[in-house]
């Protein structure tokens, strides 16, 4: 069976061995009588073991004050103590209980240090660890050849969303990589954490989408477990691409599940292909075209003679459809009251509609060259009219 290692560095008024084998007990099966169930099988299993004891310097005062010696004497020592993987499974809360719980209290000692931890092949197998590390995240800030510039928002606290927002346009502007929420903010009555991540990532996406540059921005999700996985789900829907906690306060449990969180499945992928094919992101949109090419001539090869007779009001219908979808798409949003980035987000996704799953109805029919010639039709209308709008609207960005 595997075992943990934890190296301390003593000091005692006692022998060093007893006082050793004191907080191996003490942290295992033992306590400080004996019990009926502590057996020797018991023992033989789940015992401490004290591994190396490597005496060093007598002292004669003691580290903690107060601390009594019949000898006027205290001697330090740097001791090797191992536990089986057995006593505490693969679990983050039990072995900080296991290595820093009682021992501290223990009388024998008048001063006690965790030096070191080593840990078994199978908590590395068992914890992913970073899902992204140091290279994703410089993949996604575009930052290869010098360091990251960050900072941190302040003040810490009393900034609403907007104002928040507000100071991050301004050091997108500067040219800043990486901005994060302090500690003390997370989710406060006068920046709620959803309102923050909207009025943040509207200023963050359109600076990527002018720039090209996304800045990376940390959000603080420190909260209980529900809510953490509340605010994460949060980012990852408004196109965030971080997320912080603070261990101290949400505990190893709280950062393992934010880690076993991770991101969308697709994000992951598209990440991993990314990192080991840096040549995708400019594949993919040739790839597009190449499905929107290949579908249109297939369809229009399978319906020539019906595309020769209603091939203008075909044009015309796919014209009017996208062009409402743009219009009704953005009004109607502006009139329930959305921003101008989200009324235009949605008038893309109202006019960019098109008759996708028609066609793969129609070519599971047979019917391809009649019910398959509208999107078709529509296909290479809305690239075009799609990219006029996006190249309009850039050059108009929201104030």
């Amino acid at each position: 069976m595997e075992r943990i290692f934890a190296t301390y560095r003593i000091e005692t008024s006692l022998a060093v061995e007893p006082a050793a084998a004191a907080l191996a007990g003490e942290q295992s099966s033992g306590t400080f009588v004996a019990v009926p169930g502590e057996t020797a099988e018991l023992k033989q299993r789940f015992a401490a073991r004290v591994e190396k004891i490597t005496p060093l310097e007598t002292v004669s005062e003691p580290s903690l004050p107060g601390c009594r010696s019949g000898t006027g004497k205290f001697q330090r020592a740097e001791i090797v103590v191992s536990w089986s993987v057995e006593n505490m499974g693969c679990n983050l809360p039990t072995l900080v209980s296991t290595i820093q719980g009682n021992l501290y209290e223990l009388s024998q000692f008048s001063g006690l240090k965790l030096m070191d931890v080593e840990l078994p092949p199978s908590f590395a197998k068992h914890f992913r660890g970073p899902r992204f590390g140091i290279t994703g995240c410089r993949e996604l800030t575009k930052v290869n050849d010098r360091p990251l510039i960050g900072t941190i928002i302040k003040p810490s606290i009393g900034l609403s969303p907007q104002q928040t927002a507000e100071l991050v346009k301004t050091l997108a502007e500067a040219g800043i990589d990486f901005v994060k929420d302090d500690e003390l903010m997370a989710d406060p009555p006068h920046s709620p954490f959803d309102e923050r991540v909207d009025a943040i990532m509207r200023v963050v996406n359109a600076h990527a989408d002018r720039t090209g540059k996304k800045v990376m921005y940390a959000f603080n999700v420190s909260d209980e477990l529900d809510a953490m996985q509340r605010h994460y789900e949060k980012i990852v829907q408004a196109g965030g691409t971080c997320a912080m906690i603070s261990l101290n306060s949400v505990g190893l449990a709280g950062a393992k599940k934010i880690c076993d969180l991770g991101a969308v499945v697709a994000g992951v992928i598209y990440h991993w292909l990314t990192v080991r094919l840096p040549k995708l992101d400019s594949w993919m949109p040739a790839a597009s075209m190449f499905g929107i090419v290949y579908f249109t001539l297939v369809t229009t090869a399978a319906g020539r003679d019906n595309l020769v007779k209603i091939g203008g009001l075909l044009f015309l219908a796919a014209a009017l459809h996208n062009a409402a979808g743009y219009f009704f798409g953005y009004w109607l949003s502006r009139a329930c009251r959305l921003d101008k980035n989200s009324a235009r987000s949605i008038a893309f996704e109202v006019g960019l509609q098109n008759g996708g799953m028609a066609s793969g109805l129609a070519g599971k029919m047979g019917m391809l060259g009649t019910l398959g010639l509208a999107a078709a039709t529509f296909s290479p209308w809305m690239n075009v009219s799609g990219s006029i709008l996006a190249n309009y609207w850039r050059k108009r960005p929201v104030k």
